[in-house]
C-alpha cells in the first residue's frame, strides 16, 4: 500500500474510467517516506464493504517534486512542510510553483469529475492542503471538499487545535467557504455515511466526529 510516485498511479487502483464518486489526495511530506496508510485503508475498507463507491487515490505532487528536485531545497520546498507559519496558507500565492501544482492537482481531478474529493492531513501539509482545495473549490464549486486524517485534531474543534500566542486559534474552519466536511478520527465509516446522507442535515448531524457547511452555515461535532 505504498503510492507510487511520480504518474504510476494504476498499481493501486482500478483501471481508469471517466468518472469516479470520491478522490483521495494527501499533499506528501518531502522529507519522509511517502506512506499513505490512512487512504490505502479507507480505500480497502470501501472496496470490501462499498464497491458500488468508485474512490480513486492519487498523488501527483510527489511527481512534480521528482521532476523538480532543485526545489526540495529552494525557499518555496522549505515552505512547502512549513510549521513556523501555520495558519496563514495564502503565503503560497506567492509562488509560481504552486500555481503550477494547483494547475496539475485539478487538471487530473477535473478528468475524473468526482463529487468528492478529500484530502488526508497531518499538521506538516495542512496550509498547503488549505491552499490546493481553496483552488480546487474556485475551479470546481460543484465538488465537495472533505478533510480528514490525523491533522484534523489541530483545526478548531479538534483535541489538539492549535493557537497563537495570544490563544486565537490558528484554524478556525468556521471562517472557511472552501470546505465543506472535517472528520475527525476514522474515517471509513463516516464517508460511506456522508455519500449516504447527501444534503439531509438531520442525517449528517448524527454522524459521529463530523462537521459540514450546509447553506453557509457550520454544523456539527466539538471535542469539547
Amino acid at each position: 500500500y505504498k503510492l507510487p510516485y511520480g504518474d504510476n498511479e494504476k498499481e493501486i487502483v482500478s483501471p481508469i474510467t471517466d468518472q469516479t464518486d470520491v478522490i483521495l489526495i494527501q499533499v506528501p511530506n518531502l522529507r519522509e517516506s511517502t506512506y499513505y496508510a490512512g487512504m490505502a485503508a479507507l480505500k480497502a475498507w470501501m472496496k470490501k464493504y462499498k464497491s458500488d463507491i468508485t474512490l480513486f487515490c492519487m498523488d501527483p505532487i510527489t511527481g512534480y517534486f521528482d521532476k523538480h528536485h532543485d526545489l526540495i531545497h529552494s525557499e518555496f520546498g522549505q515552505a512547502f512542510n512549513t510549521f513556523s507559519t501555520q495558519g496563514n496558507y495564502f503565503q503560497y500565492s506567492k509562488y509560481k510553483e504552486m500555481k503550477d501544482i494547483c494547475d496539475l492537482v485539478y487538471t487530473r481531478i477535473e478528468k475524473r469529475a468526482p463529487k468528492y474529493v478529500g484530502f488526508s492531513i497531518i499538521d506538516g501539509n495542512i496550509d498547503v492542503t488549505l491552499y490546493l482545495a481553496h483552488h480546487i473549490k474556485k475551479m470546481l464549486p460543484n465538488v465537495e471538499i472533505l478533510l480528514g486524517g490525523k491533522g484534523t485534531d489541530i483545526l478548531l474543534s479538534g483535541i489538539m487545535s492549535a493557537r497563537y500566542d495570544n490563544g486565537a486559534v490558528r484554524y478556525d474552519f468556521t471562517n472557511w467557504n472552501f470546505i465543506d466536511y472535517i472528520v475527525y478520527g476514522d474515517g471509513e465509516k463516516p464517508l460511506e455515511e456522508i455519500i449516504e446522507a447527501g444534503k439531509d442535515i438531520d442525517k449528517l448531524k448524527k454522524i459521529k466526529g463530523l462537521n459540514f457547511r450546509l447553506d453557509g452555515e457550520w454544523h456539527g461535532w466539538n471535542s469539547e
